[in-house]
């Protein structure tokens, strides 16, 4: 189940105050129960105020640290992905240990570590 889990109740308000919406349409919107643009919308706005996309089917976790300019995506409890998003540099951590360090990393490299990170999930079940 992939859902949206906003950092506090005060990015509640600045979502339904900035679109001009219930809390209802912004529950809805965050666990994918509907899928319009406006939909669309709130999941991207609250993602870059620093929301996290969680993907409970597959144990994974996207956060966007607005802080440290840095993507993370922990997969599972063993594997974890930072991307810092200014100089795209990729660093794969099993258990806590640099494995893997990308300078300047590309996407196709960026989805190599994802895949890795994945299987390693995937073996743990």
């Amino acid at each position: 189940m992939k859902k949206i889990i906003l950092q506090n109740s005060e990015d509640l308000l600045l979502i339904k105050r900035t679109f001009g919406i219930s809390k209802t349409t912004i529950s809805r919107a965050l666990n994918f129960h509907t899928h319009s643009h406006l939909a669309s919308a709130i999941r991207k706005f609250s993602i870059e105020h620093g929301a996290s996309l969680v993907n409970d089917d597959n144990k994974i976790e996207t956060i966007f640290n607005e802080s440290t300019n840095e993507m993370i995506q922990k997969f599972g409890s063993n594997a974890e992905i930072r991307v810092n998003k200014d100089s795209n540099f990729a660093i794969l951590s099993i258990r806590g240990k640099s494995q893997v360090q990308i300078k300047n990393c590309t996407i196709p490299e960026l989805l190599d570590l994802q895949e890795t990170a994945f299987k390693l999930i995937n073996t743990e079940k």
